[in-house]
Order: structure tokens, then C-alpha cells, then sequence
């Protein structure tokens, strides 16, 4: 993909071709920021599977003390075709803070463990396969090696398509 970037960058005007990066991500990002307040650090659903993973790995780092919380799947308006998109967060807030005791109150407000959410993850991609693909990291030398590095179904078809559009046939 950075080789259609670069050839679109080096002459976009030659090229008559406008991109455009907005598109169902930055719809899941607005209707979650709704769910924000300044306690609630709300993730999406890419966020939390990329961070389990390297959590998983041993890669996390400094990051691995960090605890995800599940308030459950709601309809967000333009997400999914109108099916519920899960809420997870990051508590912000002091761990002595009165509505941190408040919640060892309420079981579904406890943090959940990470196996726990990888495999939530998994069957959220799974079962939502049409509207949502699983994030994924390319290497340098393009050979996917891992779980993210796997590449979606239509990525070689679409990466063609890009190509031509944007350079005209080779």
C-alpha cells in the first residue's frame, strides 16, 4: 500500500485522484467518544485487541499493568449496520477514589483478565466478518508471520485495484 501512496504523493495532481480517510473508523471513534468521561479512557475494539495481543506476546512493556473494563455492547448509530459494538475502557481514575471502591459493589465493573478479551476479540471479528476486518500489521518483506500479520481475504484483489486506479494498467 505504501508504494500507491508514494506514487499518488509524488505527483497527486497528475494523478486526478482525490483520498479520502475517512470512512467507518472515525465513525466508531466519534460515537465512542460519547461514552468518554474523565474517568472512562473508552478504546474501540481494534485498540483493545492490539494491546491484548501484545500483552500476550510479552511485548507490552510498561503497559502490562493496565486493566480493561467491559460496560457492555451498545448500538452506536452508523456502527456495524445497527448491530451492538462493545464499550471497553481504561479507569483514569485514582485507585483509592470513592467510585473505585464503589464498584468492587458491581461484579461487571471489575477488570476482566486478558485471555478473557482475546477470545472475545476473536469472536467479535468472527462473528461480525462483514462489517469489520481484524487489524493487521504488514513486515517489511511483506510474509505474513503472525496472527496480526495475517492479511484479510480481499487484500491482494483490493491492493490491484488500487494500483490500477492510481497508476493506469502496468
Amino acid at each position: 500500500m505504501l508504494d500507491i501512496l508514494d506514487g499518488f504523493e509524488s505527483n497527486p495532481v497528475k494523478n486526478g485522484v482525490e483520498i479520502d480517510f475517512i470512512g467507518p473508523a472515525i465513525d466508531i471513534g466519534f460515537r465512542l467518544t460519547k461514552k468518554a468521561t474523565p474517568r472512562k479512557f473508552v478504546l474501540s475494539i481494534d485498540a483493545v485487541f492490539l494491546y491484548v495481543l501484545s500483552e500476550l506476546s510479552g511485548d507490552g512493556g510498561s503497559l502490562s499493568n493496565v486493566k480493561i473494563n467491559y460496560d457492555g455492547s451498545e448500538i452506536l448509530q452508523g456502527v456495524l449496520g445497527g448491530l451492538p459494538y462493545p464499550i471497553f475502557w481504561i479507569d483514569m481514575s485514582k485507585s483509592d477514589s470513592s467510585e473505585v471502591i464503589a464498584d468492587q459493589f458491581l461484579f461487571s465493573k471489575n477488570p476482566i483478565d486478558k485471555n478473557s478479551i482475546y477470545k472475545y476479540c476473536m469472536k467479535f471479528y468472527e462473528e461480525k466478518l462483514n462489517y469489520v476486518d481484524r487489524p493487521y500489521i504488514m513486515t517489511d518483506d511483506g510474509v505474513s508471520k503472525t496472527l496480526i500479520n495475517k492479511l484479510p481475504k480481499w487484500y491482494d484483489i483490493e491492493r490491484t485495484r488500487l494500483k490500477k486506479d492510481f497508476f493506469g494498467p502496468r
